[in-house]
């Protein structure tokens, strides 16, 4: 990806469920802006929840799509607005089977590939892409096979702090790959097409101080790929 403002890189970050990659995804930006870096955050959770509720052809058929796949049920009676609770609850049910949750991805992703092209377009430095499946949804050419696996010893915490529901957290663990299962998986993708970097976050609660660590070594891998050979 390039844009006349000079070269962009891609790097993503990912982890298992309750390890705090929204927070690292925010702060690394923070760092990576106040050291003069240009570095822009992209969620694909927030992609999804836009294109949810986008007054467009593509929402309605992402909001159709839900129907379809869960029941008239999860959307509003004018079928213009999804209903958020309904559908997580209804997605994450030990009841929903994962063919299911493949047929929604089918259907909404080639939307969020477009929602994210568009977010990026024109943009320099480095784009940070957030999401949970980055690997298991096989999506690391999104990022030029770059990425920042993150882990943290306070699972358990931030699984009580967040409320997270049994069934969504059972399901979650079904679903995504083990933090070593995550790491083995990526190195094979970059071995398997020769390029790409792959970096490990441990997130400690109250101790950003790796963080800048990581900062740095991402910063120069920047540099050293975009710079004119």
């Amino acid at each position: 990806m390039k844009s006349k403002s000079g070269a962009v890189w891609t790097i993503g970050i990912t982890g298992g469920v309750a390890t705090g990659k929204t927070w690292v995804s925010k702060r690394f930006v923070e760092i990576l802006n106040s050291r003069g870096v240009p570095a822009h955050r992209i969620g694909l959770d927030e992609l999804q929840r836009a294109l949810y509720a986008e007054d467009s052809e593509r929402g309605q058929d992402a909001r159709e799509a839900v129907a379809w796949i869960f029941g008239d049920d999860m959307l509003t009676p004018d079928r213009r607005t999804i209903k958020v609770n309904a559908l997580k609850a209804r997605y994450f049910s030990p009841a929903t089977s994962m063919e299911e949750r493949q047929d929604l991805r089918r259907i909404v992703q080639p939307h969020i590939e477009a929602m994210y092209e568009e977010a990026t377009h024109g943009l320099s430095g480095i784009i940070v892409l957030e999401w949970a499946a980055l690997i298991e949804d096989d999506m690391l050419d999104w990022v030029d096979h770059h990425v920042i696996i993150v882990d943290s010893p306070n699972r358990d915490a931030f699984i009580a702090e967040r409320g997270i529901d049994w069934n969504m957290l059972r399901t979650l663990g079904q679903m995504q790959l083990s933090h070593a299962e995550k790491l083995a998986r990526a190195l094979q993708a970059i071995q398997g097409v020769g390029r790409g970097r792959m970096y490990e976050y441990v997130n400690t609660p109250g101790d950003d101080t790796p963080l800048y660590s990581l900062v740095d070594t991402v910063s120069q891998d920047w540099r050293l790929d975009t710079s004119p050979r």
